[in-house]
């Protein structure tokens, strides 16, 4: 059994049901839904800086324990783009 899920996807009805199947999953091997960890990566190629914040909502209330940014194939050209699109991103989030 495993301690954490990387859900792949944008989160919304169908990964609401995918999370469902997991936790269900959890508790017939007799263990605690809420010890598994969930870690969405939301994806900042394929979402403008104004959906960041509803996109990382949306996880959080589907049950995300964690939440980490994917900046591949966001165009960006260094080691420093990436960070400063974290840094921006966490920013966006108030934290």
């Amino acid at each position: 059994m495993t301690d954490g899920w990387f859900p792949l996807g944008p989160p919304g009805d169908s990964m609401r049901e995918a999370i469902k199947r997991l936790r269900d999953y959890v508790e017939e091997a007799d263990r605690d839904p809420e010890l598994v960890g969930i870690e969405a990566r939301p994806d900042v190629g394929r979402a403008p800086p104004e959906e960041w914040i509803p996109q990382t909502e949306a996880w959080r209330s589907l049950g995300a324990t964690h939440i980490s940014i994917n900046t591949m194939n966001a165009g960006l050209r260094s080691p420093q783009e990436h960070m400063e699109t974290i840094r921006r991103y966490k920013e966006s989030l108030g934290a």
